[in-house]
């Protein structure tokens, strides 16, 4: 067991390995009888007692019941059982459900393959411009951007998310437009229209590596945020976030992420919009 305060993940008092082998502890209870000098645990470890230990857990809460020397033991490990559920968390829960329903709800549109794969050439403006600044301007560069500008300074933004932007408007300027009248699916499309296609297998095998990273990047920024508010492992979050973000796809194909997307827009510019209330002394 270890000592926390507000955040498991982040505000850690005393040590804690998440070793399941070696079962290291960050804290632990010795009882001494003075007259033998022996001395045990109320708990299995890390000096485990001659008698028979009695482990039960529940919601919240790990008891341990344990005799030795003729004293009888009772101990309880648990989190705090008046806030279970953090305005924060639940905050986050009522959002990844939004997330799946949207999945679900978009799926029930889906009638062919443009449907799935560019939503059926049909976003209009506001589902498109949301969709490409949650797109660029997502978990990754909250995150991870915002991290590199507070090491770096400014400096650290130049790619992202200055860089990014400086794409997306030449790319809207220059490229927008013929790849639309193009009526592309992917871009690896348009190798194979321009040259052959062995020039389109390579351009896939060049971007799909590439795409993979970025993805990556923008999901394990979106488990960082999980593991700060819920005190899980970072390794678990990331895997809550893949599996949230592969079911509302696999649902519902890019209009689904189209919705989504405006979904994170939105809470993307109310939180940075909203007032901080300043910490207290």
């Amino acid at each position: 067991a270890y000592t926390w305060y507000r955040n498991a993940h982040e505000y850690r008092l005393t040590p804690w390995t998440n070793d399941a082998v070696s079962d290291v502890s960050g804290e632990c209870f010795y009882l001494r009888d003075e007259e033998s000098g022996v001395f045990w645990s109320p708990t299995p470890g890390p000096a485990r007692g001659r008698g028979p230990y009695v482990t039960r857990h529940g919601l919240g809460y790990t008891a341990f019941e344990h005799a030795e020397q003729g004293i009888a033991t009772e101990s309880t490990v648990y989190v705090a059982p008046e806030a279970p559920l953090t305005p924060l968390l639940a905050g986050i829960g009522v959002y990844v459900l939004a997330q799946l329903g949207i999945g679900v709800w978009a799926s029930r549109r889906i009638e062919t393959e443009d449907d799935y794969l560019v939503a059926g050439r049909s976003l209009g403006p506001v589902l498109a411009t949301f969709t490409v600044f949650a797109t660029w301007f997502g978990a990754e560069t909250c995150i991870a951007a915002a991290g590199a500008v507070y090491s770096h300074g400014i400096s650290g933004g130049s790619a992202d998310p200055f860089g990014y932007g400086l794409c997306i408007i030449l790319t809207g300027l220059v490229l927008a437009v013929p790849l639309w009248r193009l009526k592309l699916t992917t871009l690896a499309d348009l190798f194979r229209l321009r040259f052959d296609a062995s020039v389109e297998r390579l351009a896939v095998i060049l971007m799909v590596p590439t795409s993979l990273f970025w993805a990556a990047a923008q999901v394990r920024a979106f488990g960082q945020v999980l593991s700060a508010a819920s005190g899980f492992e970072v390794e678990i979050a990331v895997t809550i976030a893949a599996a949230i973000v592969i079911a509302y796809t696999i649902f519902g194909g890019l209009l689904a992420d189209a919705w989504t997307d405006l979904v994170q827009g939105v809470s993307l510019i109310v939180g940075l919009a909203a007032p901080r209330t300043p910490p207290r002394a």
